[in-house]
């Protein structure tokens, strides 16, 4: 119990507050327990009745209520044996790139081989130093005009489409080859002195044919004769003197004229349209001749020239060049 002065906790049959000195407060105590009556199994209970007379007593057992039934835990939704397993699903298949990568690098080399061939075939990768100008032949660059060593420099070659006009019956098909004649079948409508016709053909880029005629020689021609009727399908040309002179360190190519427009004539008077050429590509351009044309023999009119442009002493008026090659199919007699 505690004080009512000042709130202390007393201890139990105390008198006094040994705090603050004030009495006690009275015990409590409890009431007792009114004693238990005893309940009889079967209760009755007296009803009136209902007309109000006298009282009628009717024995009715009393039932002790009904308590709601102990909660149960509801079964799991659904029922397991209709749930499905769960199935770890299949990893997805990727498919592999490799391939397809192995495709597209084997379709790269098909190309690139075939472009490779085909330049080799039209000639544009073909010339300069030691490149072939015939099957088995290779060029010799060596040395002229007093034993000077000569530097043919690059070989880039241009295709151009000589556009025949006229053409002869009908033409072979397949691959040409050379039908070039020797030296002694090679003439020209004017020469300077030291720089024959001849020279067209003897596979030395280092050596030329020059025109003779005063200015850059438009107008000018020379010509092969093939012995017979052949089939002419490409002609390749060097337009220009393909030298280098180190003695005085001159390029040959700059000093002289060359040629940049041509058409070629045939034996039947019939004439191809004119094409260009490229005055600074050093090496072999090639003229393709939409299809080959029957002739006994072959001349190139030059129509346009490029002057020489080192402006050195050594500058020349002399349009030159150094090589042609004819490829065409011989005719069975």
């Amino acid at each position: 119990m505690f004080c009512n002065e000042c709130g202390s906790v007393l201890n139990d049959g105390a008198k006094f507050c040994p705090l603050c000195g004030k009495p006690a407060p009275a015990a409590v105590v409890a009431p007792e327990a009114p004693a238990e009556t005893p309940v009889a199994d079967d209760i009755t209970a007296v009803m009136p009745a209902i007309d109000g007379s006298a009282d009628v007593t009717a024995e009715m057992p009393v039932t002790p209520p009904a308590y709601p039934p102990a909660y149960v835990q509801p079964a799991a939704y659904p029922p397991a044996e209709y749930a499905p397993a769960y199935v770890q699903p299949a990893p997805a298949r990727t498919r592999s790139a490799a391939p397809i990568i192995i495709a597209i690098v084997l379709v790269v080399l098909l190309v690139m081989g075939g472009g490779t061939l085909l330049l080799l075939r039209s000639g544009i990768l073909g010339g300069g130093t030691g490149a072939k100008v015939d099957e088995g032949t290779s060029v010799d660059s060596g040395t002229s005009d007093g034993g000077d060593s000569t530097d043919p420099g690059t070989t880039d070659g241009t295709t151009t489409d000589g556009g025949v006009v006229v053409g002869n019956d009908t033409p072979p098909t397949g691959d040409p080859v050379d039908i070039t004649p020797q030296g002694s079948a090679l003439s020209a409508s004017s020469t300077l002195k030291g720089y024959p016709a001849s020279q067209l053909v003897d596979r030395k880029l280092d050596t030329c044919w020059a025109e003779g005629v005063t200015g850059y020689g438009s107008g000018q021609s020379f010509s092969a004769n093939l012995g017979a009727e052949k089939w002419l399908a490409e002609v390749q040309i060097v337009p220009g003197y393909l030298k280098f002179d180190s003695a005085n360190s001159v390029d040959r190519w700059y000093s002289n004229g060359r040629v940049t427009k041509a058409k070629l004539v045939f034996s039947d008077g019939s004439e191809s349209k004119a094409f260009d050429l490229d005055p600074d590509s050093k090496g072999w351009q090639i003229v393709k001749l939409p299809k080959p044309v029957k002739t006994s023999s072959v001349k190139v009119v030059i129509l346009g020239t490029a002057a020489a442009t080192t402006g050195t002493d050594h500058d020349a008026e002399d349009t030159s060049v150094s090589e042609i090659k004819l490829l065409g199919f011989p005719i069975s007699q």
